[in-house]
């Protein structure tokens, strides 16, 4: 719809330009049937144009690493929180609302001309010409006119004579007038809120009966009578839109074209005028299309790799693939920090999903538009021989890229990545080490980050059947050889807080906890009870929970306030976004504290820090009113100035 519009926009410009510039320099001279071609040629190319696109290719090569090189990244299962896209903006339906109406009146009045028109024709006396016209002769006090194969006239103007006149409306018979005034009442319709196309279409009825008068003065008739013919006919009724009347109201035009000096052949010349106005709109809509490959990247690693439609490249007859070749396509608003992605499913049907809230200062990778590590991207298109890769620049020469295969699900709608709740600890999923399924319960960060070596979340119909689960399958393979590597020494956080090394002497046996990806290790001591209360998702909670009186803008403030930029950090200027969860309980405090997407260690560190160390919240409340546990997931933003 909105498309549509634009269309109607260039056209109209490329409309009014070209009629502005036959006033200017064709509108005098007295070659009417070469102005009448330029007339309607510009306003059929007016129409054209817009459609027409000059695409100029522009290859980049981009730098690929193999997988095997690169260090790998913990994967983490993502429980979004999907709605459906964003509605259509309402004033393009209005306006196309409002266009219809005037395309619709302006083509029923010219209906309603043809109809009226062929009701004279049906009531009068017709009479067949030697030339082949049919002539019409009315009771009416009706102007002279023509029309298609029939001329008009009153039987006053019969009976007193009437050789000029049907010279006059041969003339616009055998030049196929009518025709003209046909196609310019279709192009009005889809024009009419355009001032020019109504005055092209006047200065054409004008045109035709140039053509007419000069037809007349050619056969011999005196250009005196004539003119006095003309001025005593002036006043009679006019014609109809879609015909040719003897009448026009052109008059002083007319005869003032009679009596002009015949133009130099030398000014169809200025007729060129057409050329550098076409070369000046096809630049207008000139695109630039980037291609991009991969250093070093085979063939079968991934079937193609672009952002834009078209390639040169020969496109494969797969109608999966071709669609998301020539249509796939980032949009990066990087002002509100937005990516949307464009893409086609196993069935071409077209889907969108948009992240709002990423951080744009690190690569970022999508598989079927869900946000995965790069060596899950990278596998999932080396398996699929037809997967295509779609990308696009972020900040300092960042990436976001798309790996698109045959293979769902496929992730749409709009998602607010501060709603974003990940949980590696989760018992739901099935999981399998090495071909080998874990038992119920089973806790991923048991297995050391620096032993896996890939990761793959599975949840086609076929893994689900053959777990019987409907949650979902996570494979990962790991390399035992890695497992005697010198790790740095872990942080120890008991109950939210740093430990001092008196602290952990201090612990009891076998004390409950986890690790985190980085190796950093979470204590809990405190007695809970065998029954624990349900924790609430943030987004289901009927009272959300307040810091200080108000929302998360002020525990926002609070954090700033007392956040600590590790100097390490500052120094080699590392900075991003630290996704965090945490718990508000009943009693308003903060607990559990986790990194669910973490930055560098030191300022995952510093995060789970200053948000364990936060003040009392208002606890929130359920649809009873009672106090409830909240899982709340925030981010601490990180930014040099």
């Amino acid at each position: 719809m909105t498309e549509f519009l634009i269309y109607q926009g260039k056209t109209a410009i490329a409309l009014a330009v070209f009629y502005l510039f036959y006033r200017l320099l064709l509108s005098k001279e007295t070659f009417h049937r070469f102005n009448r071609i330029v007339l309607l040629g510009t306003a059929a190319l007016s129409f054209v144009l817009p459609l027409c696109v000059i695409t100029i290719r522009k290859v980049v090569t981009l730098p690929y690493t193999p997988v095997a090189d690169e260090p790998v990244e913990t994967v983490l299962e993502m429980a979004t929180t999907v709605t459906e896209t964003a509605s259509t903006p309402v004033w393009p339906a209005i306006i196309c609302g409002i266009f219809v109406l005037g395309a619709l009146t302006v083509l029923s009045m010219a209906v309603i001309s043809i109809f009226k028109v062929k009701a004279i024709i049906n009531s009068g006396e017709h009479q067949t010409l030697e030339s082949g016209e049919t002539l019409v002769i009315t009771t009416d006090n009706t102007a002279p006119f023509s029309w298609m194969k029939y001329i008009v006239i009153s039987r006053e103007d019969y009976e007193s004579g009437y050789s000029q006149i049907l010279t006059h409306e041969k003339a616009h018979i055998a030049l196929r007038h009518s025709w003209d005034l046909l196609f310019v009442d279709m192009i009005t319709a889809l024009q009419w809120f355009n001032p020019a196309i109504w005055m092209l279409k006047s200065d054409l009825r004008a045109l035709h009966e140039f053509e007419a008068d000069d037809a007349v003065l050619r056969s011999g008739a005196n250009i005196k009578e004539y003119q006095y013919l003309l001025i005593r006919k002036a006043v009679s009724k006019s014609g109809y839109s879609v015909a040719n009347s003897f009448n026009h109201s052109t008059l002083k035009a007319r005869i003032t074209m009679m009596l002009n000096k015949k133009s130099s052949r030398m000014s169809v010349w200025k007729a060129l005028y057409v050329i550098p106005l076409v070369g000046i709109s096809l630049a207008a809509t000139a695109e630039t299309k980037v291609d991009y490959q991969y250093e070093g990247l085979q063939p079968e690693a991934v079937a193609d790799t672009l952002t834009g439609k078209d390639s040169e490249k020969s496109v494969p007859e797969n109608p999966f693939t071709k669609k998301n070749l020539r249509e796939g396509r980032f949009i990066v608003d990087k002002e509100n920090s937005t990516v949307t992605l464009n893409y086609f499913d196993n069935n071409c049907k077209e889907l969108q999903v948009c992240y709002t809230g990423l951080d744009l200062n690190q690569n970022i990778y999508m598989h079927n538009g869900a946000i995965v590590t790069k060596e899950m991207q990278n596998k999932a298109a080396q398996d699929d021989p037809d997967a295509v890769m779609i990308v696009a620049y972020l900040n300092d020469d960042n990436r976001v890229s798309a790996a698109i295969t045959t293979s769902g699900p496929y992730v749409s709608g709009k998602i607010d990545v501060v709603q974003v709740q990940i949980d590696v600890n989760t018992n739901d999923p099935v999981i399998v080490v090495n071909g080998e399924r874990m038992p119920e319960g089973f806790d991923l960060n048991t297995i050391p980050s620096s032993e896996i070596t890939s990761m793959q979340v599975l949840k086609n119909e076929e893994a689900l059947k053959e777990y019987e689960t409907d949650k979902g399958v996570i494979v990962i393979t790991t390399d035992p050889s890695k497992k005697n590597e010198e790790k740095p020494v872990p942080d120890v956080y008991i109950n939210g807080k740093k430990a001092s090394s008196e602290d952990i002497a201090a612990l009891p046996a076998n004390p409950k906890g986890h690790v985190e990806a980085d190796g950093t290790i979470w204590i809990t001591t405190e007695e809970k009870p065998k029954e624990e209360k349900k924790v609430t998702p943030f987004h289901q909670i009927a009272q959300k929970p307040t810091f200080n009186g108000g929302d998360a803008n002020e525990f926002s403030k609070w954090v700033n306030q007392n956040l600590r930029y590790p100097d390490k950090c500052r120094q080699s200027k590392v900075q991003g976004r630290v996704a965090l969860q945490f718990t508000v309980t009943e009693t308003g405090k903060v607990a559990d504290v986790k990194v669910l997407r973490g930055v560098n260690p030191e300022l995952d560190k510093e995060a789970a820090r200053v948000v364990s160390e936060s003040p009392d919240w208002t606890p929130g409340r359920n649809e009873n009113g009672e106090t409830v546990s909240v899982s709340y997931v925030f981010p601490v933003i990180f930014k040099l100035p």
